[in-house]
This record gives structure tokens, sequence and C-alpha cells, in this order.
């Protein structure tokens, strides 16, 4: 017989020791992980059953958009001249890929707070690791994010007749993953504060067209004086500029400072993972719902 687990309730703050608190996230969401996949493979049949189109949404915003600025492109409504002619077919392949990288950016940052939302009356009824929920919206995410890889990369080497491929190729699912991550731990770190304001996430809503044209996807990425800052200041420029060049077999232009933000993110993101396990009774206490 498995012996029962002791649980040991203390006056202390978790906080001195984040070390061990951290080793028990990852045991307890280890020892539920059968739950975690029976959650998630649920959410992903009941996102697409009442659609007729089903599991195209995943992609089918990002083409449209992209369709959109290939348009205004090709009619010259949109000119780069500062950057010099792109051809249509460049455009094509910078724009498209560019959509579909911050896509799946978007849906990582917006991921946790609506999954918290949506599971905050199941959380203050059920005992179980209240990671559980963000690690299931990770796994969506993720998911979309390798069905739009199953469009894009074929895509990508039909139209580069696979010329671009090379070793620094490989490191393109690295790259991506932390664009994704990113976009979660900033998700993460406002849940506390969505959890209580509902304006988070209209504020969400409505910054997010202005972060897209503040990312080099419609544009080429600029060299100049301000506007190069739109790499450096935006924490989702590095991520998808160098995860679009190794992609496209293009001279990375922001490597270094790529690799810089994603060996931030690690901290980053496991300090987002303990603010939000302290959080949590605070925040379903609040809501009433304990």
């Amino acid at each position: 017989m498995k012996p029962v687990p002791e649980t040991v309730y203390s006056p202390a703050s978790p906080l001195r020791d984040p070390i061990a608190l951290l080793r028990k996230i990852l045991r307890e969401n280890w020892e539920r992980r059968e739950l975690c996949s029976q959650l998630f493979w649920r959410n992903i049949k009941t996102q697409y059953r009442q659609t007729m189109l089903g599991i195209l949404w995943v992609f089918l915003p990002a083409i449209i958009s992209a369709l959109i600025w290939i348009f205004l492109h090709s009619f010259r409504v949109i000119r780069f001249s500062d950057a010099g002619e792109i051809s249509q077919t460049a455009y094509i392949l910078h724009v498209l890929t560019g959509m579909f990288l911050w896509q799946s950016f978007v849906e990582g940052y917006s991921a946790p707070i609506a999954a918290f939302q949506q599971n905050r009356n199941m959380m203050g009824k059920i005992n179980f690791p209240r990671e559980m929920i963000i690690l299931v919206a990770i796994c969506e995410v993720l998911f979309n994010a390798a069905v739009r890889c199953l469009i894009l990369i074929p895509f990508v080497l039909f139209l580069t007749s696979g010329e671009g491929i090379s070793a620094k190729t490989a490191l393109f699912p690295v790259v991506f993953s932390a664009l994704i991550f990113s976009g979660v731990t900033v998700g993460l770190l406002l849940v506390p504060l969505g959890a209580l304001y509902l304006d988070v996430g209209k504020v969400l809503t409505m910054i997010t067209p202005v972060w897209m044209i503040m990312t080099p996807i419609i544009y080429p990425t600029p060299t100049s004086f301000p506007a190069n800052l739109l790499v450096y200041c935006n924490l989702a420029s590095p991520t998808l500029i160098t995860a679009r060049d190794y992609l496209l077999g293009q001279a990375p232009q922001h490597e270094g400072i790529c690799w810089l933000y994603v060996t931030l993110l690690v901290p980053l993101f496991l300090l987002a993972v303990v603010l939000y396990r302290i959080s949590i009774p605070i925040l379903l206490e609040r809501s009433g719902n304990q």
C-alpha cells in the first residue's frame, strides 16, 4: 500500500526557502500528471467541438492578418524605402512567419489569466496543485504552436526551396519555445492583479495591437537609433526576430540579445511560479471561494 503523504503546516513563509518550494511544486504536479493530461485533452476537444472550421482556427487569424499586410505591400500602400527594396516573396515569408510567431506569443501571455478565470470555482472546491491549470494552459499554447509549425515550415521550405536550412535552423524550436514562455511569464506575473481587477484583461486586449506594431512583424527590423529601441526594449522582439531568422535561414541580427533574454527568462519564470503559488490562497479567499 502506498503510504499516505504527510502534510506539515507552518506559520513560516515559504519564501524563506524558495528552492524547497519549487521542488514541492514540481513534485505535486508530477504526481498529478495524469489529471493534467486529462484536463488538457478535455480542453482541446471542447475548444473546437462546436466550430465548423475546427482546428483551422489555430492558424487562420494569423494567415488573414498576414494577407492584409501582404495586399497593402503589393499595391505600394505601405513601403519600406529605408530598408531597401523588398521582393514580394521575401515580404510574404517575413510577414507570415512573424504573424505565426506573434499569435503564439499573444496566446502565451493571455493563457494564464484566462485559465485562472475559467477555473476559479474549481480551484475553490477541489484540492489539486493550483499550478496545474497554468500547466494545462501552457500545453494548449504549445499544442497550437506545433500545429502552426506543421503548416508554416513546409510553406517556408516550398518558397525557399530549402536553401535556407542550416545548422542553426535546429535552434528554431528552442527560441520559439522561449518566445512563448516569455509571454507566459508576463501573463503569470499579471494573474494576481488580473484576478482582482477585470481591467487587466481589457487593457491587454487594448494594447495587443499597439504591441504588435511595435514589434518588427510587418516591417524589416530597424537598425538606426531611435527606431532600434523597438528591438532592445521590447520583450517579444529579440526572440521573435531570431526565431524568424533561424527558420528562414537568414543571418541572425540580434542573436546575442536573444540568448541573453532567454537566460534571464529562466529565473524570471521560476519567480513568477513562486509568486503565483503564494498569491493563489489569498486570491481565492478574496473572491469568496474559500
